[in-house]
């Protein structure tokens, strides 16, 4: 026996809801990363720790290539 109409709608209804909830959770999976990282940055400068990703404390002109 194969699936009624009515079934063969359903599925696709689900099929298209999977896919929508898939994406859905991806963008609150990397809103929530983004979220943790500004937190961590937050609490980091709170403790007087420097910004992460900030120049070293010598410039490349400081270098003595031998």
């Amino acid at each position: 026996g194969g699936l009624t109409s009515a079934e063969k709608d359903r599925i696709k209804e689900l099929e298209r809801e999977v896919r929508e909830l898939r994406q859905a959770n991806e963008i609150l999976k990397k809103a929530s990363a983004y979220f943790a990282m500004a937190e961590l940055d937050r609490v980091r400068r709170e403790n007087g720790a420097p910004p992460p990703f900030s120049d070293p404390p010598y410039s490349a002109n400081d270098r003595v290539h031998r």
